[in-house]
């Protein structure tokens, strides 16, 4: 995981959106899943654009939606962030350790185009998240460079947001417009690869999931077997000063944990039949001799430190498997290391990605960020997940988004109209007033 302390946002507090409603969220920190709650009109995708645009340097989003004051309350006294529009300008400020910076900015307005390989040389002005793709990770990497060329934020905010992870998940999620020519490093773990898209057109998201994840496990594996060779060159050296005796059962106990471990990784697709070195076999040993039992612990050691470059994305693949797989009817998903994500249908017949169902190409899109697109104590802020999904799957997304909490430490701002989404968890739903 990535050594990166990022600092986690603690409160939200909108004043005057269009002139009309005051809104203050506080996030909980506890299952790390805060749910916006309340009629149409109120404000709940603009509270997650407002956090989002704060949090990017897209100053322009605050000119096309108004407010008096939009403030941001970070954990462990890590700060307040704000900006005070006023028109086609705006006040930033940052009150932190007892100090308070703040400078007055331009609110840029709205542009639509697109990065290209040389960003600030031919477009100086470019400044606004929305010219970036949709789904273009290093998006913030890159514009902060962008900004701190044009130098139209101050250097103090950029240093602050550059502690500040934040991934959109908007409504907009199954098709993805232009291409994305820079490359990108995963965000939640590292070393991992760096996968270019050159889509020259719209393409289903999906099907750039499924590419992209194919790079990823490509990767991985290469990580697996870079392992395995030098583990292997050095066995006989590290054999011969072996000096400590094993014990049988404690050998026969990890081989047959090494075993399962090992099974469990084929069926999820990971490793296939011939990944098992020949002469090594996982079988339960006999009784060993002492210098048999030296041989075999030093082997079950090895076995484990090479697993362990899988162990991170088997856990990933696990969790996305198991629960689109416990909701697609009559068809199942499975990982190919050459083809990304295969869904098929239960006599086998291959279905493509993009003739999926609308909601199931939600579910996967939506499980995928969450898993492989999110790092540790980012803000992730997901509008209407109820899209395109039936009741019973929409009872479904909560309990699963809180497992994908624990297992990548994010935490989620979730934007709904659905009281299935909510079900029984109000404990963590906050009700956005339309009272003026």
């Amino acid at each position: 995981m990535n050594e990166q302390r990022l600092i986690r946002l603690q409160r939200i507090e909108i004043e005057g959106l269009f002139g009309l409603y005051d809104h203050r969220v506080d996030l909980d920190h506890h299952d790390r899943v805060t749910l916006l709650h309340g009629p149409n009109g109120v404000g709940k995708t603009h509270t997650l654009g407002m956090v989002h645009a704060l949090l990017t340097g897209d100053t322009g989003y605050f000119r096309r939606v108004p407010c008096r004051q939009c403030r941001l309350t970070f954990a462990n006294s890590a700060g307040q962030l704000a900006i005070e529009p006023h028109n086609d300008r705006g006040e930033l400020r940052l009150d932190q350790g007892g100090e308070s910076q703040k400078q007055e900015i331009p609110l840029v307005g709205e542009r639509r185009g697109r990065l290209s390989r040389s960003t600030s040389p031919k477009h100086p002005f470019l400044s606004s998240f929305e010219e970036l793709p949709e789904d273009h990770p290093s998006g913030k990497s890159t514009l902060l460079r962008i900004l701190a060329q044009n130098r139209d934020l101050p250097d103090w905010f950029l240093s602050f947001i550059k502690d500040v992870n934040v991934h959109f998940i908007g409504t907009h999620r199954l098709v993805l417009a232009g291409p994305s020519q820079e490359p990108w490093s995963n965000p939640w773990s590292e070393p991992w690869p760096v996968p270019r898209s050159n889509r020259e057109h719209p393409v289903p998201t999906v099907s750039e999931r499924s590419r992209e994840f194919t790079e990823l496990f490509r990767e991985t594996m290469a990580n697996y077997g870079r392992q395995a060779q030098t583990l292997d060159q050095t066995f006989p050296q590290r054999l011969v000063a072996a000096q400590a005796s094993a014990d049988n059962g404690d050998i026969r106990r990890r081989m047959a944990a090494l075993k399962q471990e090992t099974d469990q990784l084929k069926c999820l697709g990971i490793l296939d039949e011939a990944s098992e070195q020949p002469g090594h076999p996982l079988d339960e040993p006999t009784e060993l001799d002492d210098t048999e039992a030296r041989v075999m612990a030093l082997y079950v050691d090895d076995t484990e430190k090479k697993l362990e470059a899988l162990a991170d994305l088997a856990e990933r693949v696990r969790s996305l498997l198991e629960s689109l797989n416990g909701k697609f009817r009559h068809k199942r998903l499975r990982i190919d290391r050459d083809e990304g994500f295969v869904a098929e249908t239960d006599s086998g017949q291959k279905v493509p990605l993009d003739s999926l169902s609308s909601g199931e190409q939600h579910e996967l899109v939506l499980h995928y960020d969450l898993l492989f697109r999110v790092r540790e104590n980012t803000i992730v802020l997901i509008d209407e997940p109820e899209l395109s999904l039936h009741v019973a799957w929409q009872k479904r997304f909560l309990p699963d988004l809180l497992d994908f909490t624990k297992l990548s430490a994010f935490d989620a701002i979730v934007a709904t109209h659905s009281p299935y989404i909510i079900g029984e968890r109000d404990d963590l739903m906050v009700g956005l007033s339309d009272q003026a």
